[in-house]
């Protein structure tokens, strides 16, 4: 009964009283009972008018009753009508509710499926560790599961003592200090602490036992016999050690493929770079303190998986040398367990993967050849595994990873038409994938990338309107991503490059207002995303060409002093992190295009000292990898420099370069004009 019905004013009644019952309903459903029992007539009454009602998690605490459900029944018997959702804001939550039901069923089916492990399977590192990674899959998928941390804390429990019993006290106490229940850390680092001294002390009258035999054996058999029995001893104690180091290379190599495997994607979804650094470093000193000979398969194996992630730490991290080291050092691994087992679909489906991160490092490190090389390779191993496999999910979408790659190099090289098919095929694949498994967040970021791709590829082509269609096609898929899980780094950074896309192409277009509103989208991200790590590369240099975006938009809107100031903070960004990594053309060409545009604001106020340095500045920063890679990009950003200085013989080999591409920037066009070299035929 609603407050307003206990009234005999029957004015007061209206649709907020069936909203009001309806509430009740929902109560009834998640209690399992009326809103009020146990009382007579005149008691219900009285509360009635009062509204006062017990919320449903008090009175039915033994029930796992969902809170959004739990806020709108008490939102819907508030006990004010004016307080209260109306019919259809009512089943809008409702059906919010519902539409997210599929990932709290599929978390809470893991959680069940992490108990029962728990409960059957024997408690070793692996199913332990396998039972965390679960977990952070559930969380993911719902947050709010009140399972995940209860079999959290029994994991961890579990875990340390597992580590005690192995003897493992140092992982015993890392686990230890990660629970949540402070009683049960405190006992838990008191026996740890206790098994410590019980094995130092254990250690000392190891010691002293063996002084007093070696005295012993002195004093009765001479130092013939003494000789024999320390040969003898020694050996033993080598076999053992040998023995300890084989079980701790074992543990330790079972432990970093977990940390790099199944922990470092969480980790790097929740933004702790400074934990991932931690685990690249860990692992870097680890794999290199091994020997390179090994006949031993999957130690091989997991070397060579290990390796292939820290080189993917240390990329997203900008440390693209140290990246370099890692992945070539994963390739030749693998590439060597493919001669030795060329029949093993795994380890080619491995080979793929190591060329496919390969061309990645060679695009960031300006050696594009090597890169189409990487990818062409990586492809052609995906295409002919799925031959044997064609179902295979995982394979298609490697290959959809190789189609990707390859076509941004033929992109580069103006090879539109077969960039465009390659693209179109990735597509295909992803969408099919994505058809199949619509929840999986892989497929769905890797289709994101690839609609942001092909409409640069179209934009390129003068088909403006398709890179339109394409790029916001991409950016309703990356809302979609972003609104699942909105701390999810990968997604935000996906998202914040479909913006970056469309902003270019509508000032193709000549809708300069549009394109900021693009590029302020995407500095809004990419400045959000820097200040979760100020000290990852990739992240400043993505924010330096934001700003440098922005500034290049107002500049043509006018806004001079907006132009101005975006521009001096994208060339300070940029500027050190150029020179810290020379060979990292992307942040060399973004730094150009900055310093050009605000040489062309210092020339507007009448500056021309300072536009001649900024332009010079550009000129000395791109020559280099302009004239080496022929990126049309770089040509047009290098080209633009020399017109602006003046130096027209030296552009008109450039021009024509461009020209003979059919390359149509608005800023390059418009200098082309001024020197009159648009008409110039292109060179023999």
């Amino acid at each position: 009964m609603a407050p307003e019905q206990t009234d005999d004013n029957p004015d007061r009644l209206g649709p907020w009283t069936d909203v009001y019952l309806l509430g009740g309903v929902l109560y009834f459903i998640l209690v399992g009972s009326p809103p009020r029992t146990g009382m007579n007539t005149m008691n219900a009454f009285i509360l009635a008018s009062t509204g006062e009602l017990e919320r449903p998690r008090q009175r039915a605490p033994d029930r796992e009753i969902p809170e959004d459900l739990e806020e709108l029944a008490m939102y819907a018997m508030a006990a004010s009508p004016d307080n209260r959702p109306t019919a259809l804001e009512f089943i809008a939550a409702l059906q919010d509710h519902l539409s997210r039901a599929g990932q709290r069923h599929e978390s809470a089916d893991i959680t069940r499926k992490v108990n029962k492990a728990l409960l059957t399977s024997d408690r070793d590192y692996l199913t332990l560790s396998q039972g965390l990674s679960d977990l952070a899959q559930a969380t993911g998928l719902w947050r709010a599961n009140p399972q995940i941390s209860v079999l959290r804390e029994r994991i961890l429990e579990q875990y340390v003592d597992a580590a005690i019993s192995h003897g493992d006290l140092e992982l015993a106490r890392r686990m230890a200090l990660q629970l949540q229940n402070e009683e049960n850390r405190n006992n838990l680092e008191a026996e740890i602490d206790r098994r410590v001294r019980v094995l130092h002390r254990a250690t000392r009258q190891h010691r002293l036992f063996l002084g007093l035999s070696l005295v012993l054996g002195m004093a009765l058999l001479g130092f013939g016999i003494k000789y024999f029995v320390d040969q003898h001893r020694a050996q033993e104690r080598l076999e053992e050690q040998h023995n300890l180091a084989v079980k701790a290379r074992v543990q330790a190599e079972r432990l970093s493929a977990f940390m790099l495997a199944e922990l470092t994607p969480n980790l790097e979804a929740l933004g702790h770079l400074d934990l991932l650094d931690l685990v690249a470093k860990e692992a870097m000193i680890y794999y290199s303190s091994l020997p390179q000979e090994e006949n031993d398969l999957d130690v091989l194996n997991r070397r060579s998986l290990a390796l292939r992630n820290v080189g993917r730490v240390l990329r997203d991290q900008g440390r693209l040398g140290d990246a370099e080291k890692a992945i070539n050092k994963s390739l030749n691994v693998i590439a060597e367990l493919v001669r030795q087992y060329p029949d093993d679909p795994e380890l080619r489906g491995h080979l793929a993967d190591r060329l496919f991160e390969l061309g990645l490092l060679m695009q960031l490190t300006s050696d594009p050849n090597a890169a189409l090389d990487a990818f062409n390779r990586a492809v052609l191993l995906y295409e002919s595994l799925l031959e044997e496999d064609p179902g295979s999910s995982k394979l298609r979408y490697g290959l959809a990873q190789g189609l990707n790659g390859t076509a941004y190099e033929l992109w580069a090289r103006a090879e539109y038409d077969t960039a465009l098919e390659m693209l179109s095929r990735a597509v295909e694949l992803l969408e099919n994938l994505v058809q199949e498994r619509p929840s999986n967040i892989q497929y769905r970021r890797l289709l994101l990338e690839i609609y942001t791709r092909l409409g640069g590829v179209q934009r390129d082509r003068s088909a403006l309107e398709k890179a339109s269609d394409v790029t916001r096609k991409g950016i309703v898929l990356g809302e979609s991503l972003v609104a699942t899980d909105p701390t999810n780094i990968p997604n935000l950074t996906a998202l914040s490059e479909c913006w970056s896309s469309l902003g270019f192409t509508l000032w193709k277009a000549g809708d300069l207002q549009g394109a900021l509103i693009a590029y302020e989208r995407t500095l809004d991200t990419n400045r959000r995303l820097a200040e979760r790590d100020p000290t990852n590369r990739v992240r400043l240099g993505n924010l330096g060409s934001s700003y440098s975006n922005v500034g290049e938009m107002k500049r043509e809107l006018g806004d001079s002093s907006g132009a101005l100031q975006s521009l001096q903070t994208s060339i300070a960004i940029l500027g050190p992190l150029v020179d810290e990594n020379p060979d990292q053309a992307e942040w060399r060409y973004t730094l150009a295009v900055a310093l050009l545009e605000i040489g062309t604001v210092h020339s507007i106020g009448g500056d021309d000292e300072s536009a001649q340095t900024a332009w010079t500045r550009a000129a000395q920063v791109m020559e280099t990898i302009a004239l080496q890679r022929g990126d049309l990009y770089y040509l047009d950003t290098y080209v633009r420099a020399l017109l602006l200085l003046g130096r027209v013989e030296e552009a008109k080999p450039i021009v024509d370069t461009l020209l003979a591409k059919d390359w149509k920037s608005p800023s390059f066009t418009e200098l082309c004009r001024k020197n009159n070299l648009c008409s110039r035929a292109p060179a023999e």
